[in-house]
């Protein structure tokens, strides 16, 4: 999956924040879109790839059975959504630090992660594409495992939930060209499960 062995030390530091949420395999298929999005959006590799490995971290400061209440349509604690991309903020600025990481490329991921779910506009091309990445992981089949159970939603509903939100979460063309295309996979694989 990585190209850079520094990529691979970011993976393997960050990995033991990840284990909550479902967070090891979100980051892994958000890694695989960010790879495509490069390829057709552009920006700085050196600032998207560690910034979709680390954009979640955070979530390790925030108890399990709250992470819930913080995200997806059942959302009732936005600050424990912040606080996520405040505590990943650091441990992204910790971790990229003491690898040796370029000062410049670590500030611009950890500003990125501080507002990756709360800011709705893009200041960057790398942060569009960390956000579509992140956003992206909603549309794939692991997520369609996933997001029904823990929002107590059936997978006809979460479906319709992407359909409605697709136009207003994705800043870049590709993105949400990515996202339809995955959307009509999930749409396709529901109606040969029902047939």
């Amino acid at each position: 999956m990585f190209v850079k062995d520094i990529y691979k030390n970011i993976y393997r530091v960050a990995q033991p924040y990840l284990m909550t949420r479902h967070n090891e395999i979100h980051t892994k298929i958000a890694l695989e879109f960010s790879f495509k999005l490069i390829k057709l959006e552009g920006g700085d590799e050196e600032v998207i790839i560690p910034g979709v490995i680390l954009h979640d971290t955070g979530w390790s400061a925030v108890p399990e059975d709250l992470q819930t209440s913080a995200f997806g349509p059942k959302a009732t604690r936005p600050e424990l959504r912040d606080l996520h991309e405040e505590e990943g903020a650091k441990i992204a600025k910790l971790i990229l630090s003491n690898l040796g990481y370029p000062e410049a490329k670590t500030a611009a991921i950890v500003k990125i992660i501080s507002r990756h779910d709360s800011g709705a506009f893009a200041e960057s091309i790398e942060e569009a594409v960390i956000k579509d990445a992140d956003k992206l992981w909603r549309y794939s089949a692991d997520a369609q495992e996933v997001d029904p159970k823990r929002f107590s939603i059936s997978v006809e509903e979460n479906i319709t939930r992407l359909s409605e939100e697709l136009k207003g979460w994705f800043l870049t063309a590709s993105g949400k060209r990515l996202a339809l295309d995955e959307l009509e996979a999930r749409k396709a694989a529901l109606k040969v499960s029902a047939g």
